[in-house]
């Protein structure tokens, strides 16, 4: 907990899990992170900010009572970018996008801005400077431990319309990897204590999972020479009146904060719109409808605006702004009457903006909009429209329509449209807006439309099979697409990648001998990686009889370790005691040994009989002890690794042998399954890259935290949760695929111990080419 100047005591709360408290006489359910504060006496508890970030560390507070903290994931990693510090401005909702910060009320499509980015930083400690024995220029500094990076930075706050931007710069760093700095403390004297764990930490944030007791920690002291005599203690400086206005909702103060609307200073205006929204009197919304009209406010400051009529909510007041001229105005309006609970917004004010010529008015249209899927009847008029000129649209506006189309696919009508569309138009729009609907059920006159494509062949008969794997297929199976389907996955002449493609497709039944074999031949480490994809995808689909699951065990030996661990868990849906027995057999060939783990195979194996479990014994050991040898490998990998080149290793990253970049994005280039790996040379020496590599699970980064799902009918799956919604999960099992389960259909979910990047790459890979990748990632900063 923080002592704030105000009196009130303030703490954070991170990860998500689920609290629960009672705010303003009202329950208050969140699983985002926040910052609380309450009255020392515990009353009147309440968040300050809220956020999708995995942990708001340490909170500062600037004289006149502004917060500044310091965050990790603020922001999924990209671009180099994940940690950052933040202007905590009252009621902002801040990064990360995802499911937790949504039932939280916003003031824009976009999240709040942070105030610095600090890249994979794990920022820890973070102190305001108070004294001037570093000299005047170093008063009021912001001075934070960057864990990851080996270094306190310095950050000079600039005023800069109603927030800050930072002037930054190093103030200690290490060039030993070792040095891990969490916290820093001003002394009695204006010194700077740093604190320094050392290497004995080995939980979270750090590089690797070797833990270290040998090398210490200590602690520094930081002096200007010739200072630190005397201290001069800074004098208190006053709240100002609107802070207290705000701090305590005091409603005599509602005229002062109606005229501070009027200053030039956007700093003073901010905080009256903040005291005008926790006052709540509707006195106040004329005179805030005005000031959002100023075309020099920032969007700190319009999100301050914005936030203080969503607190007042009077929607008859509000809705007064819904004809303003300004469009700023209006963008306020619409978007407050959305987020309260009264709100009752029309949604001829929304649709009238949609081809608004102003961009932040149309980008907050759409965005409600996209809220409200019960509207997408009175906006088929328009998206027909759009569709008849879809030849004339760019690449980015096509992009637009169909993500639009998506959103919207509730509707009938829509479904309708997308449906004819098919026919007669634009059928590759059509088509992936279809496959984006994430619909629990496929409209029949979708299933309909995709197979009369399928039928006719064409340019866009990938398009359409790719529509038909994503759409929910009946229970029944619908016969024009089942038979559309045979007739791709039999025909010779199209690519196996497709063919097989339309196998998965089909009811798990329908995988005959062709596509078996098929399937089979298409394994191999030496085919094209799609095509392993879409075959390994078929088979985990199929049900496949004692025999073809024996004849799978036999080949488990020639698969790439990137394929294996999706091959594995379909051996649970048999208990035949012979195939158990070859599967045992296949999991001890060395060559894939190495590549599998207890915690995997284990539960498949418990349900065989007795034999099979015997047997297993002999399995489990041998795996013991290969991986009780891993620190001795990684040791003797480090010192044999030969000197690498770079632009192998780009080549190798980007390449298909080992799909690095299917998982992982460098810059703008790459998947999002695995973490971002633009600046991974600043926190990953060459061990800790070899580590990561070659033992994958044997640490895990935030966010991309294994889980083990465990369904009703018996099902195991495993793989990195990217939604965890009331309805349904969502699960990324590999590069290239995904698991919808209803919620209703899960018996249990429980941490993971394995990392969907599988085990085994330096066995695919020649030594010269996993040191050139990792001179490659070593060089990425």
């Amino acid at each position: 907990p923080y002592l704030g100047p105000d009196g009130w005591i303030y703490w954070t709360k991170g990860a998500f899990a689920k609290q629960e408290y009672t705010v303003n006489g009202k329950k208050f359910s969140t699983r985002a992170a926040h910052i609380f504060r309450a009255r020392p006496d515990g009353t009147g508890i309440e968040p300050v900010m809220t956020g999708g970030m995995d942990n708001p560390v340490d909170v500062v507070f600037t004289p006149s009572g502004e917060r500044i903290f310091s965050c990790t994931f603020l922001q999924h990693p990209a671009n180099g970018k994940r940690d950052g510090l933040i202007h905590a401005v009252y009621g902002g909702v801040y990064g990360k996008d995802h499911a937790p910060v949504y039932d939280h009320p916003w003031t824009s499509p976009q999240l709040m801005p942070p105030m610095t980015h600090l890249g994979p930083a794990a920022p820890c400690g973070l102190h305001r400077y108070e004294s001037d024995q570093f000299g005047k220029e170093f008063e009021n500094n912001l001075f934070c431990c960057q864990f990851n990076l080996h270094k306190v930075s310095r950050h000079v706050l600039v005023p800069t319309g109603s927030t800050y931007t930072t002037k930054d710069s190093d103030f200690v760093v290490s060039d030993q990897h070792d040095f891990h700095p969490t916290d820093v403390i001003e002394d009695a004297d204006g010194s700077l204590l740093i604190l320094d764990t050392g290497g004995w930490y080995k939980l979270c944030c750090p590089s690797s999972q070797l833990v270290k007791p040998d090398v210490k920690g200590a602690i520094y002291r930081v002096k200007k020479v010739g200072a630190h005599k005397t201290r001069t203690k800074p004098a208190k400086q006053p709240l100002s009146k609107l802070y207290t206005i705000a701090i305590n909702r005091n409603g005599s103060g509602l005229e002062v904060a109606i005229a501070a609307l009027h200053s030039e200073d956007l700093h003073t205006r901010r905080l009256a719109a903040e005291a005008l929204g926790r006052i709540g009197s509707a006195k106040a919304i004329p005179a805030i409808l005005e000031t959002l009209a100023d075309e020099k406010n920032d969007r700190v400051l319009d999100h301050s605006l914005t936030y203080a009529l969503i607190e007042i909510g009077d929607p008859k007041e509000t809705a007064k702004g819904l004809t303003h001229k300004s469009p700023r105005v209006r963008r306020a309006a619409i978007t407050a009457l959305d987020q309260m609970s009264n709100g009752n917004l029309d949604s001829k004010f929304v649709l009238a903006e949609l081809d608004s010529k102003d961009v932040a008015m149309r980008e907050t249209a759409w965005w409600i909009a996209g809220k409200h899927p019960q509207w997408g009847d009175q906006l088929a008029g328009y998206f027909t429209d759009q569709l008849k000129k879809a030849d004339k649209l760019t690449p980015s506006e096509r992009e637009e329509l169909t993500d639009r189309l998506a959103k919207f696919a509730k509707s009938e009508v829509v479904q309708h449209l997308l449906a004819g569309e098919v026919q007669v138009n634009d059928q590759a729009i059509a088509l992936k807006a279809m496959a984006r609907a994430g619909l629990k059920d496929a409209p029949v006159a979708w299933l309909k439309a995709v197979a009369s494509v399928m039928a006719k062949g064409g340019p866009e008969l990938a398009e359409a099979v790719r529509t038909a794997r994503a759409l929910p297929q009946p229970k029944g199976f619908h016969v024009g697409l089942t038979e559309a389907l045979l007739k791709v996955a039999e025909d010779e002449r199209q690519p196996a990648e497709l063919r097989l493609t339309a196998f998965a497709t089909l009811h798990p039944t329908l995988l005959d001998a062709l596509g078996y074999t098929l399937a089979l031949d298409s394994l191999g480490k030496d085919q094209p990686g799609a095509a392993r994809s879409a075959a390994a995808d078929a088979i985990t689909r199929a049900n496949l009889t004692a025999p073809q699951l024996i004849g799978l065990a036999f080949n488990l030996k020639k698969l790439s370790p990137l394929d294996l661990p999706k091959l594995l868990p379909i051996f649970a849906k048999s208990t035949d005691e012979k195939v158990g027995l070859a599967f045992v057999a296949a999991l001890s060939d060395p060559k894939v040994l190495l590549a599998v783990h207890i915690e995997v195979v284990k539960p498949i194996l418990d349900k065989y009989p007795q034999p099979v479990r015997n047997a297993a014994d002999a399995l489990y050991a041998k795996l013991a002890e290969v991986r009780k040898d891993d620190t001795a490998k990684l040791e003797r990998l480090v010192k044999e690794l030969p000197t690498g080149d770079i632009r192998r290793g780009q080549a190798i990253f980007n390449g298909a042998k080992a799909q690095c970049a299917a998982c992982h994005k460098i810059g703008y280039v790459g998947g999002t399954v695995g973490p971002d790996l633009t600046a991974i040379g600043k926190i990953r020496n060459d061990r800790d890259l070899l580590e990561a590599i070659v033992f994958p699970s044997a640490s895990f980064v935030r966010s991309y935290e294994p889980v083990r799902v465990v369904t009703l009918d018996g099902r195991t799956l495993s793989g990195i949760l990217k939604k965890d919604a009331p309805d349904e999960i969502v699960l990324t099992i590999a590069a290239d695929k995904e698991e919808r389960i209803a919620r209703a259909d899960v018996e249990s979910i429980s941490p993971g111990t394995v990392s969907v990047m599988p085990d085994g790459f330096d066995k695919q890979v020649t030594p010269q080419e996993l040191a050139d990748l990792v001179a490659f990632l070593r060089a990425c900063k």
